[in-house]
């Protein structure tokens, strides 16, 4: 008599999404920076940061024929 072990195939890629204890973790951070008991974290440095502050003026130009529209 043999026993087979069933394998999960619906596991999902914990890479693609922020589960329960991680969005824990994420959310306690930001409490504490929210509340002014840790110092936010700067993000100066990175890039993403630095092209969204470059870009940001274009968002409205961008949207402002959209904005005409309604």
């Amino acid at each position: 008599m043999s026993i087979s072990l069933k394998t999960q195939q619906h596991k999902p890629d914990r890479k693609n999404f922020i589960g329960g204890s991680g969005a824990r973790i994420i959310m306690g951070k930001l409490w504490k920076e929210k509340r002014g008991a840790e110092a936010a974290s700067d993000l100066s440095g990175v890039l993403i940061v630095q092209l969204g502050l470059v870009t940001e003026d274009l968002g409205p130009v961008k949207a402002s024929p959209l904005w005409q529209r309604l």
